[in-house]
């Protein structure tokens, strides 16, 4: 009976110990800001920037996309033109109108704008 009341006495004892708390994430997580992982994704236009990507711009042969402003020098990191690899590319100098970056469907898209 002695050894019942001290088992008793120490399951209690455990019970009644403090645990840590699970870790939680932290509500600003990043979980719906469009900034925190996809560099394309947007919830307004005004999150979207264009970025020229290659060393020509898009009217010259090269390639622009719509891109969260937060994300444009990771963007541009993976670009010719964010590795330096321009040196010495020539280019053509046709002109065209400048982008329109907007936010459509959840992602940043780019449009050219018109020539008045």
């Amino acid at each position: 009976m002695k050894l019942l009341s001290v088992l008793t006495l120490v399951v209690l004892s455990l019970a009644a110990c403090k645990k840590d708390a699970a870790p939680t994430t932290p509500a600003n997580a990043g979980g719906d800001d469009p900034a925190a992982g996809d560099p394309y994704a947007c919830s307004g236009d005004d999150d979207c920037v264009a970025v020229e990507l290659q060393c020509c711009d898009a009217c010259n042969g090269g390639e622009a996309v719509g891109v969260h402003r937060d994300h444009v020098d990771e963007v541009l990191a993976d670009s010719p033109r964010g590795r330096g690899e321009c040196t010495g590319i020539a280019c053509t100098e046709l002109g065209c109108a400048d982008w329109i970056p907007s936010c459509q469907a959840g992602k940043c898209t780019i449009e050219r704008g018109r020539l008045e």
